[in-house]
């Protein structure tokens, strides 16, 4: 199986070393065994629903960007024959001179 690297916050990770401790295993096997719960691709699109709102962007333009190829995701999901949502994604202002998408997600 092929690894990757991630560098993450170790704060954010403080309750997954504490999980992986009390099961005696490793961190990254304790949040490999996470992750592999989202392997479902409507699983993985409803995080990516919920990672895409929370975000903020600094331009309008990086906010398009990002609400264009969440779309693309959503069709190509779909094309790819997944039983995926189809999704509208607008983008907003959030104040404070940041910009955000809303999603509005329909299902066919």
């Amino acid at each position: 199986m092929r690894k990757t690297l991630l560098a993450l916050d170790t704060d954010i990770l403080k309750p997954w070393f504490d999980g992986a401790r009390v099961i005696g295993v490793s961190v990254s096997e304790y949040i490999e065994r996470i992750l592999e719960q989202l392997v479902r691709p409507f699983d993985a699109a409803c995080c990516l629903e919920d990672a895409i709102r929370d975000r903020l962007y600094l331009t309008r333009g990086e906010a398009e960007l990002a609400a264009d190829r969440f779309e693309l995701h959503s069709v190509d999901g779909r094309l790819e024959g997944h039983d995926l949502p189809v999704a509208v994604a607008d983008v907003i202002e959030k104040g404070g001179g940041r910009w955000g998408v809303e999603v509005d997600v329909r299902f066919y």
